[in-house]
C-alpha cells in the first residue's frame, strides 16, 4: 500500500475517486502529501491536498485496501487516475474511523483587496 502512495501525489483529475452527486466545479486536485503508518495498533492514512471531492478519501482508502489485499498492484493507481472511471476504483471505505483533523487556508492578504496600491 505504501508503494502506491507516490502515484497519488501531484495534480490530477481525481474523477475515479469522486462519488456521484459531487457538485465540485472541477475534479482536479493537488495532493501535496499522503502517508500510511501504524499508530497505537491502528493503520492511519493521512492526506493533504488543495481540496477533496465527495468521498474522495474514502474511495482512495478502499482502493489502497485492494492493493494491500493483492487485488490490484501498487503501480495501478496512476493508470486508474488517468482512466477517470469511478467503477474501476476500489470500494468506498466506511466513514467510521475517518476524522478531519485540520483545515488550513491561505493567509489573508496584508491589505484589503480593494485598497489602492
Amino acid at each position: 500500500m505504501r508503494e502506491a502512495l507516490p502515484e497519488l501525489e501531484g495534480e490530477h483529475d481525481f474523477s475515479c475517486f469522486q462519488a456521484s452527486g459531487c457538485d465540485a466545479a472541477t475534479p482536479v486536485r493537488q495532493v501535496y502529501r499522503n502517508e500510511l503508518f501504524k499508530w497505537e495498533g491502528h493503520w492511519v492514512y493521512r492526506i493533504e491536498a488543495t481540496g477533496y471531492l465527495r468521498h474522495m478519501v474514502r474511495n482512495i482508502v478502499g482502493t489502497l485496501v485492494d492493493v494491500g489485499l493483492g487485488e490490484r498492484g501498487a503501480g495501478d493507481l496512476l493508470s486508474l487516475i488517468q482512466a477517470r472511471d469511478r467503477k474501476a476504483a476500489g470500494p468506498t471505505a466506511p466513514a467510521r474511523g475517518l476524522f478531519l483533523v485540520e483545515v488550513r487556508y491561505d493567509p489573508l492578504p496584508s491589505k484589503p483587496l480593494d485598497a489602492e496600491s
